[in-house]
């Protein structure tokens, strides 16, 4: 939904079936206010999903939608990493790089001073942050808006 207002009309253009003039009543519903845009956008959204991968993935895609980015909560697919347990505390930089959630240290480190990354719901802002790691121990992470993971600790 991060497209904007003006380049919406082009994708209800050239992404559905819809007449020009179906898009122009809708533009007009959308700019008295009897339409909201974000729903204008749900709408697209859903169509050119079913379009592409049926009706049930829509289904799914908005449900999805609506809990992480309108309620913000935590999805309920989310995937489980095994991470190698330690004795120690990890590095909460060290674990972002080792469980594929970013690319590399200093990208992980940009991405916690950005306040992009939360643990059980709590942003990270200090780099030098550490976890427990013992084996059997869990933690939900999510790196930016849309990417989480379920950190699980295991005996190498």
């Amino acid at each position: 939904m991060s497209i904007s207002d003006a380049l919406m009309w082009r994708y209800w253009m050239l992404l559905t079936d819809r007449t020009p003039a179906e898009v122009a009543a809708l533009q007009r519903e959308v700019a008295s206010g009897a339409r909201h845009p974000m729903e204008t956008k749900l709408e697209l959204a859903r169509g050119i999903t079913a379009d592409f991968h049926g009706a049930r993935a829509a289904e799914v895609a908005e449900r999805h939608f609506r809990t992480v980015h309108q309620e913000r909560e935590t999805p309920t697919d989310v995937p489980e990493i095994e991470v190698e347990a330690a004795a120690e505390p990890m590095g909460v930089v060290k674990l972002l790089v080792r469980a594929r959630l970013a690319p590399s240290n200093s990208e992980a480190r940009r991405l916690i001073q950005q306040g992009a990354v939360r643990v059980s719901g709590k942003v990270v802002s200090d780099p030098f942050a550490t976890l427990s790691a013992t084996p059997g121990q869990t933690h939900l992470v999510q790196v930016g808006k849309r990417h989480f993971a379920r950190l699980v600790f295991r005996t190498g």
